[in-house]
């Protein structure tokens, strides 16, 4: 098995209830354990980690200040266990539900996927993965995207490494304020939209968290 990026050490945030080795072992979405097939939070709501169409994956809940939810789709969903029953979908979505009174809440969107470690510039520069927020129109019900990234891994060069230098995998990290005017708020449900590639193209684990980190 290639060796993972997603070291405790290295995370881009805190997922200690994700690992096994930070933390917790998980129940698995398919009623295996460990971080392999984990879905990371009890709270989730419409846990399905072959939904299709715009189905979400999960629904989470954030409508108060603190909160935090987080869902992990691996890659043996995605790769193996959904389309072998028809259902491929690639990207995993998630939502999550806001607070729908006015007080001003900021969210906060993270995505780690679980890329393998890059031995070299050319496995490094194909981690890719591309990420989508969006939110739920108050007046039509419709989606509007609010921030849309395409990231690719970066290798640094670093002579005193043993390959010259090491890879800065791609993670995705996104602050939104959930204002409209002194009335309202602009929605009362984000979604985010992802997919990760690993270097071979095969696609990779994915883990998404969303905060409510207040005023």
């Amino acid at each position: 098995m290639k060796r993972s990026m997603m070291k405790c050490a290295a995370l881009a945030f805190v997922v200690a209830p994700i690992l096994g080795a930070c933390g917790p072992e998980l129940v698995g979405e398919g009623g295996g354990g460990g971080d392999e097939l984990a879905v990371s939070s009890a709270a989730l709501t419409n846990v399905d980690p072959c939904a299709m169409d715009l189905t979400s994956n999960a629904t989470g809940h954030l409508a108060t200040e603190g909160a935090s939810e987080d869902y992990q789709r691996a890659a043996a969903w995605i790769n193996a266990i959904c389309p072998a029953s028809g259902k491929d979908r690639t990207t995993t979505i998630l939502d999550f539900w806001a607070s729908g009174i006015h007080n001003g809440f900021s969210y906060r969107f993270m995505v780690q996927p679980g890329f393998w470690e890059a031995a070299n510039a050319s496995e490094c520069v194909n981690l890719k993965m591309a990420t989508r927020i969006q939110r739920r129109s108050t007046a039509t019900g419709e989606w509007e995207d609010v921030k849309y990234l395409e990231q690719a891994g970066q290798w640094i060069i670093d002579f005193s490494k043993p390959n010259l230098g090491y890879c800065s995998a791609p993670y995705f990290d996104y602050t939104r304020s959930n204002y409209k005017d002194y009335y309202s708020t602009e929605t009362n449900m984000y979604r985010v939209r992802t997919w990760a590639k690993q270097y071979d193209g095969s696609f990779a684990t994915v883990w998404i968290r969303g905060f409510n980190i207040g005023n």
